[in-house]
């Protein structure tokens, strides 16, 4: 599904077939434009069968804009930043059967990364932080939305992590000074955490993102796999035979984290 820039007119290409790849005639066509919950955003039109494409306006196009200062956490997570755009054809066949026809698209703002929202950094910051990251090499060779999406999931995987040593943030930490969850912080207040902090996170969400397009890190997937030894020419490397601590994070991530990462959470009845 092919993504397009939020409040901009979308123009599809038009080619009817079935599911096995067939090329429908219709004798006549009409369609709408619905969102992904089915709520119909332009009425029912006659299509023009001597056009090879469809615009979809502008106006139909726009997602909600927000002010991230202005808003508390539960507000934050009930915003969707894209959307989804359905065009339902409706082909009337020269036998008078009708047969259905959707081609669907996602629309997106320019900026898909909110600091404190889905990431701990934009894309651009992303780029000026891989520059400080030792091992980029799956970073520089993937493409802009498989960066945008390794860094998603790079933030959702840090966030599993409990935090302390925080100097601002206060009413997030818990009475033993460990912050719980650090997606809880709304964007207004992120911006308030120590920059030492914030400058970790920014480094290790790249190292995260690194492992997430490389598929983790090599040693640690051999060992998961249950591989106790490795001999690469005249180098032999030997694991323990238990298997590694799941960390929810690379290695490469955690160097950055540590100092602000606790490790010793117990659990147990008040």
């Amino acid at each position: 599904m092919k993504t397009y820039l939020a409040g901009t007119t979308v123009k599809l290409g038009v080619v009817f077939e079935d599911a096995d790849g067939n090329t429908i005639v219709p004798a006549s066509a009409t369609y709408q434009v619905v969102d992904s919950q089915g709520v119909i955003l332009k009425e029912t039109t006659n299509f023009d069968l001597t056009q090879n494409s469809v615009s979809i306006d502008a106006e139909l196009n726009r997602v909600q804009e927000i002010n991230f200062d202005s808003l508390s956490r539960e507000d934050v997570d009930r915003y969707e930043m894209s959307a989804v755009r359905v065009v339902e054809f409706q082909l009337t066949l020269s036998d008078g059967n009708i047969y259905p026809v959707d081609f669907a698209y996602i629309i997106s703002p320019r900026e898909q990364l909110i600091a404190g929202y889905n990431s701990f950094q934009t894309l651009r910051e992303g780029h000026l932080s891989a520059m400080s990251v030792a091992n980029t090499t799956n970073w520089d060779a993937s493409t802009e939305p498989q960066r945008v999406a390794a860094m998603m999931e790079a933030y959702r995987r840090i966030c599993s992590l409990r935090f302390t040593d925080i100097t601002q943030g206060q009413a997030y930490l818990n009475e033993s000074r460990i912050l719980g969850d650090l997606s809880r912080v709304p964007p207004r207040e992120f911006k308030d955490l120590s920059y030492r902090l914030r400058r970790a996170l920014h480094l290790a969400q790249i190292a995260e993102a690194e492992a997430v397009l490389g598929g983790g890190e090599q040693a640690d997937l051999l060992r998961k796999a249950g591989l106790i030894s490795q001999t690469i020419g005249e180098t032999q490397e030997m694991w323990r035979s238990s298997k590694p601590l799941d960390m929810r994070v690379s290695k490469a991530a955690m160097m950055y984290l540590a100092p602000y990462v606790s490790l010793n959470m117990r659990s147990g009845r008040s």
